[in-house]
């Protein structure tokens, strides 16, 4: 043989499947109503095949709002819709990762628990669809500020909450 370089393809055959993963993590759980919050989705193929035309959709909840991103640089830019922040991956070959790290604020009126959303699609067959989805929930908790004050003369004295 001329030319060894041409004799494989792993270009996954018909019928082969691949099995994709998503989780998600947050820092801080809880957060502070008004306070910054991110989020870690971490990503995989694990094979056996390799996985094609491979998105990642990630909804934040309502009450956020979306700051930044840091993934690795051949997702290109995130495009935002929305709340839905979506990654275009493409294919991912079998055993390969990535994290996407998404930083948001959260709004000063938020309380409760605020639930983010994930989602990775593959058009390749996927053997377990259980874990191609994730939900992080946030325990949000709202600040209790007092001011206290009083005249110089201490005849007067106002408490206020807020």
């Amino acid at each position: 043989d001329e030319n060894p370089n041409n004799n494989e393809d792993d270009k996954p055959t018909e019928g082969e499947q691949t099995d994709v993963q998503i989780s998600k993590s947050d820092e801080p759980d809880p957060v502070t109503a008004g306070g910054v919050l991110t989020y870690t989705l971490t990503y995989r193929n694990n094979g056996p095949a390799d996985a094609e035309n491979v998105v990642i959709t990630d909804t934040l909840p309502a009450e956020v709002s979306y700051d930044s991103d840091s993934s690795d640089p051949d997702l290109g830019t995130v495009t935002e819709n929305g709340q839905e922040l979506v990654w275009t991956v493409g294919d991912l070959a079998a055993n390969e990762s990535g994290v996407i790290t998404v930083v948001v604020t959260v709004e000063p009126t938020a309380s409760g628990t605020i639930t983010n959303s994930v989602v990775i699609t593959t058009s390749t067959p996927d053997e377990n669809p259980n874990n191609n989805e994730d939900d992080e929930p946030t325990e949000v908790e709202q600040t209790d500020v007092q001011i206290s004050k009083s005249d110089e003369i201490g005849r007067a004295s106002c408490r206020e909450r807020v």
